[in-house]
């Protein structure tokens, strides 16, 4: 009786890993945050948050509304084009304004896995245009 505990356990354990794993990879929802001093109030993002292009995959994962800006985290992934190009992100628009600043919070060897949070002038609505490449121009429009 004793010798098939370990094999249960064993067992018991890997389905628990195994659900953890996958409940946790999918757990991840998309939200706009907006601060009013201390008070943080989510909202899911609407329309289009995911596009593919050009073998290019990009996901809108989160909106922040700052005092004096609008960041925008977003998501890229790829296996030709190196996304982490400054580029990229410098000619980003959000309702025709160009971005003003961006940051990475991830960038994969080679650019084929980036995420980054790019920041432009306040708005609460609008398009979000990227070119990525030249054969990958994504707009996000109307994401609130």
């Amino acid at each position: 009786m004793y010798k098939n505990a370990f094999f249960i356990l064993l067992i018991t354990f890997a389905v628990i890993a195994t659900m953890v794993v996958f409940n946790g990879s999918q757990g991840k929802s998309e939200v706009v945050v907006q601060t009013d001093g201390n008070k943080v109030v989510e909202i899911p993002v609407s329309n289009n948050p995911n596009q593919s292009k050009g073998g290019i995959d990009i996901t809108v994962e989160k909106i922040e509304q700052l005092k004096e800006s609008t960041v925008i985290t977003l998501g890229l992934n790829n296996h030709s084009v190196d996304l982490g190009q400054d580029t990229i992100y410098e000619s980003s628009t959000l309702n025709g304004e160009p971005s003003i600043s961006h940051e990475f919070l991830s960038n994969a060897v080679g650019g084929h896995h980036v995420e980054v949070k790019v920041a432009y002038e306040k708005a609460t609505s609008g398009a979000l245009e990227i070119v990525a490449s030249e054969q990958a121009s994504f707009s996000f429009t109307d994401i609130w």
